[in-house]
């Protein structure tokens, strides 16, 4: 027998359509004004009851012919005395039904997906439609994650969109079987946000992590609830039930990833000294690079041959890509930006010894500081990096957080303070927003300290 009506999405929004058993159609789709698919299935309950569409006489055809089989031998008609019966039976079923709904909203039931939403469904997500019931939370966020196989990454590109990059769907795969013991082994149905709650405190305490690497990992968690949630795997949106990061929790996460600066004297030690204390030219160079054009590391490492470009002003660095360490492949910039940095008579010369020293240098697409043996090998980060901290010990340079990045979080900070406007620095830096450009220029320095006793002298000045 046909169900009494049909439930499907809209814009997020529930849809009902009642099922007219006298004219056999479904009528025109109203709106249950909710996300929510129990409150949406009580109103459907409401309205099936409300709606004058034959469904007594149906249900009388029904049990006719149920009576017909296995009741008796006599093939008669039930009259209108039993059809309202069988009615009247129907609306008691129906109240039990809406009397459970009601009494809590939180209480967790069966879920299942009606015939309109499943044939609405993308074709890349009836695969799990299909096993709903049996689906794991954990075997869910496997395939969510799994780069190859993820629904996600089928419908984007179905939709013509580019795909995310691999390496991302790879570390968080990494991390779900690394924490698989913390995971709950519950359907996925059943997944609640005090589950997800539990979970991550346990992965905390676990492995002892920080409050941005946690942020990172809840991520891992809340995309995929969302996909669930958005494609129907999930009758509300479990991501909305987490725990939200308490403000002091956003504050430590913040200070955690905040880069440390250099002053002004410890940049003049490491590339105004007539001794080289990197100890390779090579290094000194990619280092002074990184901090008087701000460009990340991975730019550098990407840089070609090609790239060092000449023009009636100067020598430029056309800055069009990254090098990615995970994949071992060049993708875009991180903000897909393409662009053009000067860089001064100085450093262009030092840039140009370097390479004429290059064995690749007739290859344009030889990498600027390649290895020694394969021009589209760039220099290794590790190796970078390794010198960098063997640099900043032997200088006595020791700060938390100062890293290879920190030079681009300078060069921001510097010209802020040379009264550089939020705006130019978001175009120098290749943001994308101003927000990001406070990440970068929100530092103390002993410079701003002493902008105080000045501003103490001017107001006494101003007031005189």
């Amino acid at each position: 027998m046909r169900k009494p009506w049909s439930m499907h999405k809209r814009n997020g929004i529930y849809q009902t359509q009642m099922y007219d058993y006298k004219n056999k159609r479904y009528c025109t789709a109203k709106s249950t004004g909710t996300k929510d698919r129990n409150e949406a299935l009580l109103i459907a309950y409401r309205r099936a009851m409300e709606f004058d569409s034959g469904i007594a006489t149906e249900y009388t055809e029904w049990v006719k012919n149920v009576s017909m089989i296995t009741l008796s031998n006599e093939k008669r008609p039930l009259n209108t005395e039993i059809a309202a019966l069988v009615q009247a039976a129907c609306q008691d079923a129906i109240a039990q039904a809406l009397q459970g709904t009601q009494c809590s909203k939180n209480t967790q039931r069966p879920y299942s997906v009606s015939a309109a939403e499943y044939e609405d469904a993308p074709e890349e997500v009836k695969p799990l439609l299909d096993q709903l019931p049996t689906l794991t939370f954990y075997d869910y966020l496997l395939l969510y994650w799994n780069y190859d196989e993820s629904p996600d990454i089928k419908e984007r590109i179905s939709k013509g969109e580019t795909p995310p990059n691999p390496e991302r769907f790879r570390q968080s795969t990494g991390i779900l079987k690394k924490y698989a013991a913390n995971i709950p082994s519950c359907p996925l149905i059943e997944i609640t946000g005090a589950k997800i709650d539990a979970m991550l405190g346990a992965i905390r305490n676990a492995g002892k992590l920080k409050e941005q690497t946690m942020k990172n990992i809840s991520y891992i968690f809340i995309q995929a609830l969302h996909f669930a949630y958005r494609n129907t795997l999930l009758a509300r949106d479990v991501a909305q039930q987490i725990t939200p990061v308490s403000k002091n929790t956003r504050k430590k996460a913040k200070k955690e990833a905040e880069k440390a600066i250099f002053k002004t004297e410890e940049i003049q030690r490491l590339f105004n000294a007539d001794d080289n204390p990197f100890g390779s030219e090579t290094f000194r160079l990619i280092n002074e690079l990184l901090f008087k054009t701000g460009c990340r590391i991975g730019e550098l490492q990407a840089l070609q041959m090609q790239d060092v470009i000449k023009t009636e002003q100067g020598y430029v660095l056309k800055i069009d890509k990254n090098y990615c360490r995970a994949g071992k492949r060049i993708k875009s910039t991180k903000t897909e930006r393409r662009d053009l940095v000067p860089i001064s008579p100085d450093l262009a010369a030092k840039l140009l010894a370097h390479i004429e020293k290059s064995p690749f240098k007739d290859i344009p697409t030889a990498f600027v500081f390649s290895s020694a043996k394969n021009a589209y090998t760039p220099l290794c980060y590790e190796s970078i990096s390794k010198n960098f901290n063997k640099t900043m010990i032997k200088l006595s340079i020791k700060k938390t957080n100062l890293t290879i990045h920190s030079y681009r979080h300078t060069f921001a900070t510097f010209l802020r303070m040379a009264g550089y406007s939020e705006e130019q620095l978001r175009f120098l830096t290749r943001h994308d927003s101003i927000v990001e450009v406070h990440r970068y220029t929100d530092h103390y320095t002993p410079d701003m300290e002493r902008l105080k006793y000045q501003a103490a002298a001017d107001i006494e000045r101003l007031a005189a």
